[in-house]
């Protein structure tokens, strides 16, 4: 998925917040996002993987539940 940039940037401030959070290798570090239906929950996982990606170096994976 293409990201606008204003997304992107919307997105930088919860990723600062999140990229405070210690990293402990043996555990992984949660992050969860509702919603309502439509209301961009999915585009807002991804923009925040990108901007941890980008941004603090830090590896992350989505987990959607879309198909349940």
């Amino acid at each position: 998925m293409m990201l606008a940039d204003d997304v992107l940037a919307a997105t930088v401030p919860l990723a600062d917040l999140v990229a405070q959070v210690p990293v402990d290798p043996s555990r992984p570090t949660l992050v969860g996002l509702t919603g309502g239906v439509a209301s961009g929950k999915s585009t807002t996982a991804e923009a925040l993987m990108t901007v941890l990606a980008d941004r603090h170096g830090r590896s992350t994976q989505v987990l959607s539940t879309d198909g349940f």
